[in-house]
């Protein structure tokens, strides 16, 4: 939904997503603020009427906040592993 990418992956980078100041990076994660913008804005009208509401550098530091927390959240789930039977079954 936010449209997190992974460091690896080389289509995105040719696409030229990465420009200066336009994205957030964890580790081998990043996202880009347009990619957040658009998020917020699809949320529906209450939302996105109270996000127009703030001002410019509020608005900039809301976005920093919703990618950093979906960046820790993807980083936390992708390190989750879980254990498999030999037949591919959930582990008892």
């Amino acid at each position: 939904m936010v449209n997190i990418q992974h460091e690896d992956d080389n289509e995105a980078m040719q696409r030229g997503d990465r420009e200066e100041n336009s994205y957030l990076e964890l580790d081998v994660w990043w996202v880009t603020f347009k990619d957040v913008l658009v998020h917020v804005k699809d949320q529906g009208t209450w939302v996105k009427d109270l996000f127009l509401l703030l001002t410019d550098e509020d608005q900039i530091a809301m976005l920093c906040e919703i990618a950093g927390y979906a960046l820790r959240l993807v980083k936390g789930l992708s390190l989750v592993q879980g254990e498999r039977d030999c037949h591919n079954n959930a582990a008892t």
